[in-house]
């Protein structure tokens, strides 16, 4: 699932790439020139995938993934900023469907996060709501809102620690 992608970070591209592979949905950061770095139209575009996969009956699970060397370097603080100034933050459009699972319906079939890279905030959130989460050896986690003084809108706060403890190590991070 690494690699560059096709089109260069523009205002034209999508932001999430949906792809059928039988009963398999994938659903591609692709902003690898950013770090998949996920402004409104990518957090927008990921609600919309959600929402078309759970339509889908002849698809059984949703993998959402990274193109290029990072899974998401997090938010793109540069558009997301003011609109949260603002509170002009509608993430979730009609007929998408909430990707954290923190409102609106419930997602009935299984998805799975696999993260390579950095995986930052937003990326953590995910793999916190995801059925299954598969993670390569060089993934580096980091939940770095704490450091810019913004709590995490995802709930990774009291998330995070309940899914993997208060005290857990591991090597390289």
């Amino acid at each position: 699932m690494s690699g560059e992608s096709a089109v260069p970070d523009d205002a034209a591209a999508p932001r999430v790439r949906v792809e059928r592979r039988g009963p398999v949905t994938l659903a591609g950061f692709d902003r690898p020139a950013k770090r998949n770095a996920a402004d409104l139209r990518m957090l927008q575009e990921l609600a919309l995938a959600y929402g078309e996969f759970a339509r889908d009956d002849a698809a059984r699970v949703l993998v959402v993934h990274g193109i290029g060397d990072h899974f998401t370097g997090g938010l793109d603080l540069a558009d997301l900023a003011p609109r949260l100034a603002g509170g002009a933050l509608d993430l979730v459009p009609e007929g998408g469907i909430d990707p954290w699972q923190l409102t609106g319906p419930v997602l009935g079939k299984p998805v799975v996060v696999a993260v390579q890279g950095t995986c930052l905030t937003l990326g953590i959130e995910l793999l916190l709501a995801a059925d299954v989460t598969v993670a390569a050896d060089s993934t580096r986690f980091g939940q770095v809102e704490v450091s810019r003084a913004i709590l995490p809108f995802g709930g990774a706060t009291l998330r995070f620690p309940r899914a993997v403890g208060w005290g857990t190590r591991c090597a390289g991070c």
